[in-house]
């Protein structure tokens, strides 16, 4: 046997900045569908990694919500991570993020970065929850 026959997304990259659950569920969802995700944590990792579980030192939540995964630690707050992140969002196919609005300008990762190094890339933003 040569291994899964490959899914609808086979052949797209899709970067995972989320945290929590509906982000990360959804880049799951790219995953099962055969996108290569690569899933970008901070060096303290996802926030549901911390989340009570009756695994010892492993979250379900975490687990169930990033399988598939490919995964990268990179420190955005250091001109080196997020370097690397350009050279990634250069070849990526998605980009997907959950940050809250101030983030991504603070971490200059969102719109002037990805587009120049992305032409073709879209921007689709959910309206903020109030």
């Amino acid at each position: 046997m040569t291994g899964s026959p490959a899914g609808p997304l086979d052949g797209i990259t899709v970067l995972d900045l989320c945290s929590y659950l509906a982000g990360p569920y959804g880049c799951t969802l790219l995953a099962d569908l055969g996108a290569d995700v690569i899933k970008i944590e901070s060096p303290q990792g996802d926030m549901l990694r911390q989340f009570p579980s009756s695994l010892p030192g492993e979250s379900r939540f975490f687990l169930g919500t990033n399988r598939g995964k490919r995964a990268l630690a990179l420190d955005l707050k250091q001109p080196e991570g997020l370097a690397v992140l350009h050279r990634m969002v250069a070849s990526a196919d998605v980009l997907v993020e959950n940050f809250r609005p101030s983030v991504p300008a603070r971490l200059s990762s969102r719109h002037c970065p990805a587009r120049r190094t992305a032409p073709n890339s879209t921007d689709r933003a959910r309206p903020p929850v109030r």
